[in-house]
């Protein structure tokens, strides 16, 4: 694996996440977040996608709008601005 850091949000309480990596084999992007446990968030996703259950070796994240150029850039090939951290 050659994983690339991406960048994180740089206004993170703790300076950690979230953040955002690419794997340079395949494409696939990584990120980190905040782990939704709200049961009623967690029911209401379930409900607008007509599933029954979050898969248990699965998480549901939820990711800044304010990060969502990093994703277009690693869906456009990787990172091509500057350094976001």
């Amino acid at each position: 694996m050659a994983f690339r850091f991406i960048g994180k949000w740089n206004r993170s309480p703790d300076g950690d996440s979230p953040a955002l990596w690419m794997d340079e084999e395949t494409g696939d992007v990584i990120l980190q977040g905040w782990k939704i446990d709200d049961q009623e968030e967690i029911a209401e996703l379930l409900e607008t996608s007509e599933r029954s259950e979050i898969p248990e070796n699965e998480t549901v994240i939820r990711f800044p709008a304010d990060m969502v150029n990093l994703l277009r850039e690693v869906a456009d090939g990787g990172f091509a601005g500057s350094d976001p951290r």
